[in-house]
């Protein structure tokens, strides 16, 4: 009997020491939990450090099992989620970090990263605001929301944020790139070029940074200086569409055409179904006098993209220099369509309704054009020129004025005051907005050259206007001398005859004889006109006129002004 109670005694203490042992290891694994979640934790950690995003989040998932609450966790699996594209996923480990951490700055600032590559930049402002409350000295914060407010626009607001980034982290090269592509858009002095030159100094193979600083050179006027920039671009990213491209607009803004067009076809080549470089590369044909080149491309590029209205637009000019007003009318009403608010497409379609003979139609487009852009200088030089057709010399003169003061480079206006002032027989006004003209542009130079001669005879330099035409014409481009102008310019300075300069009207083509003809009387006038023959020379200005009307030519104005001089 005693044997059995030692037996039952000894199970009874056996049993009481195994349940003592598995409190023991309970207790042990609470305690342990905490420490091995740090561990597994750290393994993400190194994990992630190292690019292993999908067995970071793996090892985050083990940790986050032994210890739910370890908010650092939370923030560590979302940035890892985030690195593979997992933004809504990321957002969600955020939450969960700020719900048990409300004060983590960091996870304000990576819910901000998320919801901005989600294009919630109101969302995105706002955790980045929180964060910055939180703690005033987050970089990537001001940094964030520096990119969340220049994609809303707000390009002040941004060059501020990148700003306050740059004072905590001077070296921090992707702040002075925002900064300076935010300087760039809002038109800052410098365009942002100090800032892309400083991401430069910070990092010389940052080919992004060079195109930048090209396109803010560019919108300077520094054309050489962009292709410089580009060019360099090139040299390290052989293959960068977007500094073919660039490149090309800033050769076709310097006049080098044909050196565009093999950049744009370049850049094509990279990108075979870029619109926008189709009809860029026709703009440079267009530039070039391929106008079915030109045309080809434009067509391209609306197969590509038919809602590209520049492209339509630009079809429309070329339809212009081909006569065909009535398709380039259908053209610039279908860019007007899609982009109402193209000031430029309402001057083109202006010129075009002036072209069709709707005056009215096309007044009331140039009106819509500043309207539409008040600091679009072609729309009041337009106007102006429609006013002078009118005769409305003194309204021509306020609209020229005006786009003047709105671009004061702008080769045309100068061109037309001169004229103007000419017509009022303000010589020296004419004199020096002619002579500024020539400084400007060689667009059109024979005329304004002649002009010029006629001007200056009127203002008793007859000597001086000899040696500067005779200037011109000695070294004026031979390929692009005009047989009929010269002819002109070789009359004027007694070097043909009277009767050769008749002589040379003649053509095949029945309109450009009838012009030239009526140019002759007119020339021939101002010659006699010059040395004191007023009648024969108003007999001339009357021909002009005559030979105009029978050709159903416009009636020159020049002609007209001097027959009123002269009391006829």
């Amino acid at each position: 009997m005693k044997s059995k109670f030692a037996i039952l005694g000894l199970v009874a203490v056996l049993l009481a020491a195994v349940a003592v042992i598995a409190l023991g290891i309970a207790v042990g694994r609470r305690l342990a939990a905490p420490a091995l979640s740090l561990y597994e934790y750290g393994k993400g950690a190194n994990k992630q450090h190292g690019g292993d995003y999908k067995g970071a989040i793996a090892d985050y998932d083990r940790a986050l099992e032994l210890d739910p609450q370890l908010a650092k966790a939370y923030n560590n699996r979302g940035l890892a989620k985030a690195s593979l594209g997992r933004w809504r996923e990321a957002i969600v480990d955020y939450n969960h970090c700020l719900e048990i951490d409300p004060t983590s700055f960091t996870a304000y600032s990576n819910r901000g990263n998320a919801k901005w590559s989600l294009h919630d930049l109101e969302g995105s402002i706002a955790d980045y605001s929180r964060a910055l409350e939180l703690n005033p000295k987050t970089t990537n914060a001001w940094y964030g929301r520096g990119l969340a407010k220049w994609a809303k626009h707000d390009d002040a607001g941004a060059i501020d944020d990148f700003s306050r980034a740059i004072e905590l982290k001077p070296d921090m090269t992707d702040a002075y790139f925002s900064r300076a592509r935010a300087k760039r858009a809002k038109g800052v002095a410098d365009r942002g070029i100090a800032d892309y030159s400083r991401a430069l100094e910070l990092n010389p193979r940052m080919t992004n940074a060079l195109i930048g600083r090209g396109l803010a050179k560019a919108a300077s006027g520094d054309f050489t200086g962009a292709t410089a920039d580009y060019t360099r671009a090139l040299v390290l990213s052989p293959n960068s569409t977007d500094a073919w491209y660039s490149r090309a607009e800033a050769k076709n803004s310097a006049g080098d055409f044909a050196g565009a067009i093999t950049d744009f076809t370049r850049a094509l080549e990279l990108a075979p179904k870029m619109a926008a470089g189709f009809y860029q590369r026709g703009l440079a044909e267009k530039s070039r006098g391929d106008l079915d080149g030109a045309q080809a491309d434009c067509n391209r590029a609306i197969e590509l993209d038919p809602k590209l209205a520049y492209a339509y637009d630009a079809r429309g000019q070329i339809k212009a220099s081909k006569k065909d007003h009535v398709g380039a009318l259908a053209d610039f009403n279908h860019s007007l369509e899609l982009n109402p608010k193209s000031a430029v497409a309402y001057i083109d379609r202006a010129w075009t309704k002036f072209e069709l003979h709707d005056r009215d139609g096309a007044a009331a487009d140039f009106t819509h054009a500043f309207e539409t852009n008040p600091k679009m200088a072609e729309a009041w030089l337009g106007r102006g020129l429609l006013k002078s057709g009118a005769g409305d010399r003194d309204g021509a003169l306020a609209d020229l004025n005006q786009a003047l003061e709105l671009n004061p480079k702008l080769a045309d206006v100068y061109g037309w005051r001169g004229r103007i002032e000419y017509l009022n027989r303000n010589w020296a006004d004419a004199l020096k907005d002619l002579q500024r003209y020539c400084d400007l542009t060689k667009r059109n130079r024979d005329w304004m050259q002649l002009l010029l001669w006629l001007t200056k005879a009127r203002s008793n330099q007859r000597e001086e206007a000899d040696k500067e035409l005779t200037a011109y014409l000695e070294k004026r481009d031979s390929t692009q001398t005009d047989e009929w102008t010269s002819a002109l310019a070789q009359f004027l300075l007694d070097r043909v005859s009277e009767t050769e300069l008749f002589a040379a009207t003649k053509s095949g083509d029945v309109a450009k004889a009838g012009s030239r003809l009526s140019q002759a009387w007119y020339y021939a006038g101002m010659k006699k006109l010059l040395s004191g023959d007023n009648s024969t020379a108003a007999d001339d200005f009357e021909k002009c006129l005559e030979t105009e009307k029978q050709n159903h030519l416009k009636p020159s104005e020049f002609a007209r002004a001097e027959l009123q001089a002269l009391g006829r």
